[in-house]
């Protein structure tokens, strides 16, 4: 064998095996770099500011305010129906709705008006025969039995000049009442009383209900009304109220709260009074269903609303720094609103990156990989 083939041989030799072992390490360098994890890939949010107060959201009723029956108190025959007494029309407080026949009434009042002038020139004759009586005692010529007499007599007088005048009283009521009105401004409700119908004393003509205002009743949960009671912000307050399908809101104040839990629902009422209902351009309907708003107390300190879902594991709030590590945020929780929470933490401003992925291990440091919950995909690094 010739000493250059050796040399050959020895060298190719020499190369394969450095090519194997080149082969051999960056294969371990591979196997390494694929068997070494990556940054979790995790879903972000921004915290919302709250420049306004927080509200409780619920729903409520529109109810009729002083709602009444319109009853005939007498018996009589309708003669007049006002042409306003028709449902969903509004009539001036004092405005004769129905009128019924009053001549038998009228003539009521003129007898019990004729009984009085009788009873009082009696009383007038008593008292002149008393006062000559009296004035005759005076000269000895007239006696006492004579002078009890006629007092006796004039006490009767006087009795019945009251009795004519009670008739009189009870006369004019028994008329004014076959004029049928209410006392405050009205929509009307219902209305039956067709002209010339007979009707009998009891008996119902329609319903109304004030038309000034109207009230607002809604309920709160024990766990929501502490929140008003600590505060004591919820009598008087202004709440909004929305009607089913319309885009304008309108308001109503608080003016009573139930002082104890419905021992049924477990609920507590609440009551506001809603002015001007059926005007103003958003005209309500009674006993509609609307949706209603509840501002809680004013804080005055800078409050953050978060999903529900940012809670981690722990009750634990995450922030995502910007070198994409995790940072524990200490926070206060203010209240619960569904599916909200609202906190207060010195950590969070607007642009803060909340971590609502609940990773297995949670500690600071950990390095992420951010996916931007508003954007839907990574967020670019640098």
């Amino acid at each position: 064998m010739k000493v250059g083939s050796l040399l050959l041989t020895g060298l190719g030799a020499a190369v394969l095996a450095g090519g194997v072992a080149f082969a051999l390490l960056r294969g371990g360098d591979e196997q390494a770099d694929a068997q070494e994890p990556g940054a979790p890939l995790v879903e972000v949010i921004r915290p919302e500011l709250l420049d306004t107060p927080p509200a409780i959201v619920t729903t409520g009723f529109v109810r009729a305010a002083d709602a009444l029956d319109v009853t005939a108190q007498v018996a009589g025959e309708v003669s007049v129906v006002l042409p306003e007494f028709e449902i969903g029309q509004i009539v001036p407080a004092g405005t004769p709705l129905v009128s019924l026949s009053s001549t038998t009434f009228q003539a009521e009042l003129a007898q019990a008006e004729s009984a009085l002038a009788g009873a009082e020139a009696a009383r007038r004759d008593a008292q002149t025969s008393l006062d000559r009586q009296e004035k005759l005692a005076r000269d000895d010529f007239a006696s006492e039995a004579t002078i009890e007499q006629l007092s006796a007599a004039l006490a009767r007088a006087d009795a019945d000049v009251a009795s004519a005048q009670a008739a009189i009283i009870l006369a004019e009521e028994r008329l004014s009442d076959t004029q049928l009105s209410v006392p405050f401004d009205a929509i009307v409700l219902a209305a039956d009383a067709p002209p010339g119908s007979v009707v009998q004393p009891g008996q119902v003509l329609g319903r109304v209900a004030r038309a000034d205002h109207a009230e607002l009743r809604t309920a709160l949960t024990e766990a929501e009304y502490t929140q008003f009671a600590t505060a004591g912000a919820l009598q008087g307050s202004d709440i909004t109220f929305t009607a089913r399908g319309a885009k304008t809101s309108r308001t109503a104040r608080v003016f009573s709260v139930s002082p104890e839990l419905d021992a049924q629902t477990r609920l507590i009422e609440v009551l506001a009074r809603i002015e001007a209902p059926f005007g103003g351009g958003v005209s309500l309907v009674l006993n509609q269903l609307v949706d209603v708003e509840l501002p809680l107390p004013s804080s005055q300190e800078i409050l953050y609303a978060l999903p529900a879902r940012a809670l981690l594991p722990g009750q634990e709030v995450w922030r995502v720094a910007d070198d994409g590590t995790l940072m524990h945020v200490a926070y206060t929780l203010q209240r619960r609103m569904g599916d909200r929470v609202i906190v207060q933490a010195q950590d969070l401003t607007p642009e803060t990156q909340i971590l609502v992925t609940p990773l297995q291990t949670l500690a600071e440091g950990i390095e992420v990989q951010m996916q931007d919950a508003q954007t839907g995909g990574p967020e670019a690094e640098g």
